[in-house]
């Protein structure tokens, strides 16, 4: 499991901002474990992931897939996300003295700088991360992260997602 978007974001470049929630990625033959382990606090399950209550917080357990060559991908209602294999690979960060696993830098990028299906207040929140963003990618995972920006979940991209074909 791997913590992703603003908490990611902050324990990799050090910035604090407020944040809404926790936001975790997670491999979809966990769910059962995970909802089992969190029963008592389940908020919500929609077909990608689990929102539950922990110590009053709110944390958003996103979960991926992998298809036959083992590409990893999630699928919501609105788009389909592919995950590079560099995304869910051994990247840490330390986060309140403790090193935290956390998705790289390439899908912090595509996290701000899509804005596939966004609505007012997350673009909003985004600019403001792509200036930190910015400061720690290279130009090379930024042409890297590009590849992996977000697609509309429709029945076309879901079965070239399928065939391997994206």
């Amino acid at each position: 499991m791997w913590v992703h978007g603003g908490w990611a974001l902050e324990a990799l470049s050090g910035v604090s901002r407020p944040h809404k929630d926790i936001d975790l990625l997670a491999a979809e033959v966990d769910r059962e474990r995970l909802r089992q382990l969190f029963a008592d606090s389940l908020v919500e399950e929609d077909v990608h992931k689990l929102t539950v209550s922990f110590q009053g917080a709110e944390v958003e357990i996103t979960f991926f897939q992998r298809d036959k060559r083992g590409k990893a991908y999630t699928i919501t209602p609105r788009i389909l996300a592919r995950w590079s294999e560099r995304s869910l690979g051994n990247c840490t960060a330390v986060l309140a003295g403790r090193e935290i696993p956390i998705v790289d830098v390439t899908a912090l990028y595509v996290e701000v700088f899509n804005t596939l299906r966004k609505k007012g207040d997350m673009l909003d929140k985004n600019r403001r991360d792509q200036e930190i963003v910015r400061r720690l990618v290279t130009p090379e995972q930024e042409a890297f992260a590009r590849r992996y920006f977000p697609r509309p979940n429709t029945r076309w991209n879901r079965m070239l997602l399928r065939l391997g074909l994206w």
